[in-house]
């Protein structure tokens, strides 16, 4: 396999990833350096997901949300292009996000340690936080181990369903004096409130149920941290307000039903929309103009790719469809905030994105 950097790695694993996403003529894939000689990596990658954005015409969700996540604070996985080649005739595939694996190098480097529990969320069926008194092996259908993958399925899953037991207690004092030994609330505020202000459908709080994202417990802890992955649904109703959808959540709910925590994701939503909103010279072939931090990375990345994604030969979408899809998305950098401004000035005057 050759990379752009002359560094030629052989014997790589690739199989194919993706549900709704699957394709037969541009799949997604996951290419593996060390499936076949241990130790093998790619630039310090033990492996890395190539993503065919097929439910985005713009080729850009992912990467301008993992952006936001990480301008936020939230661990995030690192994103970028690439043209894919394949066969001895380098026959061109297309266009392609490279994004950095959930693993433990990727938790090794944002959350400075990897030796605990990394699980995969698998949305099997609407789940949203209910104690329905699970056996474990339910969660073990749903949280599918990264590491630690020989251990007991009671230490894998008795500590995610003492998590959900405690996220369903009835007194939201008890719940304040509790959900601290599992979760870092400000995180989880920040994480749903980046969601909201890019109109995440299909996280958290999604239309589907609770989806995309792994779930990381810290060594020898309780304490778990969410991890977003495959926001390519994001940016899809400019009219989503803050409080939309937060009812679906059992934890959601509780948050926003204990002063305490609302005050906090208030807070997040505010300073996410503030990221977006941040102001940034974009260049025109008229000169330079004034936009919004959103509207620079949007041109940023479609200066990057505009003439791979006209030239991709299996991509869905017409390249009119590509260009509508971009000016949506300049269109949300400059309109989001004074869509949620009446939301905000309605819940949280003090902090009203401006």
């Amino acid at each position: 396999m050759l990379f752009r950097s002359g560094v030629v790695v052989r014997n790589v694993g690739i199989r194919v990833r993706g549900r709704a996403s699957r394709s037969a003529t541009k799949p997604g894939l996951v290419i593996d350096f060390n499936r076949y000689v241990n130790g093998q990596t790619f630039l310090g990658l033990k492996s890395l997901v190539l993503d065919n954005n097929w439910q985005d015409p713009s080729m850009m969700h992912e990467r301008l949300s993992m952006l936001v996540f990480g301008r936020m604070g939230i661990a995030a996985p690192r994103e970028t292009y690439a043209r894919l080649y394949i066969g001895a005739d380098k026959e061109y595939l297309g266009v392609y996000s490279i994004v950095e694996a959930i693993d433990k190098a990727f938790l090794l480097r944002t959350l400075q340690e990897s030796d605990g529990h990394l699980y995969e969320y698998k949305n099997l069926d609407p789940y949203h936080f209910e104690d329905r008194d699970q056996d474990l092996r339910w969660f073990a259908d749903r949280f599918e181990p990264r590491t630690h993958e020989s251990e007991s399925t009671w230490s894998l899953y008795s500590p995610i369903k003492d998590l959900v037991r405690t996220i369903n207690v009835q007194s939201s004092e008890r719940m304040l004096d509790e959900l601290p030994e599992y979760l870092d609330l400000r995180q989880v505020a920040t994480l749903l409130a980046v969601q909201n202000v890019l109109s995440q459908k299909d996280g958290l709080v999604g239309v589907f149920g609770m989806a995309n994202f792994y779930l990381y417990r810290y060594q020898s802890k309780r304490m778990f941290q969410f991890i977003p992955w495959d926001q390519d649904l994001a940016f899809d109703d400019m009219t989503l307000g803050p409080t939309d959808r937060l009812d679906t959540n059992i934890l959601t709910a509780r948050m926003w039903d204990t002063p305490a925590l609302r005050e906090l994701y208030l807070d997040a939503l505010a300073r996410a929309q503030r990221v977006i909103d941040e102001p940034a010279e974009c260049d025109t072939s008229e000169g330079v103009r004034g936009c919004t931090w959103l509207e620079r990375q949007v041109d940023v990345a479609y200066g990057q790719i505009r003439d791979a994604v006209y030239a991709d030969p299996a991509v869905p979408y017409a390249p009119e469809a590509f260009e509508q899809a971009v000016d949506v998305l300049r269109t949300f950098g400059t309109q989001r905030g004074a869509v949620l401004g009446p939301f905000m000035q309605q819940f949280a005057p003090a902090t009203v994105v401006r």
